[in-house]
């Protein structure tokens, strides 16, 4: 379960999972902006592809909007908020961000909570 407060520019900053992701909002609104995965190999044939922006690996939100003419390679796939009762699914490898900024000053919550279902298929070798 994640709470984080209305008005937050990075709830979480861009990154990556080993684990499919199955997100269920609960309460309030969260943006959730989720990219390809990156191409950028060459320059960093050792990073993780499941743990981007994770540790000592840098994934910045400006690099991966660049698109694919940019550094990562990277297009951004979706931009959408969840409001109760959104379910999204991202799967393993795709670099994904959010924040809780609202585009109107009329939302009427305090928080934002979400569940989140780690689905391990790559762990298992079940991909």
């Amino acid at each position: 379960m994640y709470v984080t407060a209305r008005g937050m520019r990075t709830s979480a900053p861009p990154h990556t999972d080993r684990q499919d992701v199955l997100v269920v909002q609960m309460e309030g609104a969260k943006r959730w902006r989720v990219f390809t995965p990156p191409t950028d190999g060459d320059v960093k044939p050792n990073a993780d592809p499941f743990a981007r922006g994770k540790g000592l690996d840098n994934l910045p939100l400006h690099v991966l909007l660049e698109g694919t003419e940019g550094r990562l390679g990277s297009e951004l796939l979706m931009d959408v908020t969840l409001s109760e009762g959104d379910v999204l699914f991202i799967p393993a490898g795709f670099p994904h961000t959010t924040d809780t900024v609202e585009e109107t000053t009329d939302a009427d919550y305090d928080a934002s909570i979400h569940l989140t279902f780690n689905i391990d298929t790559h762990v298992w070798a079940l991909d």
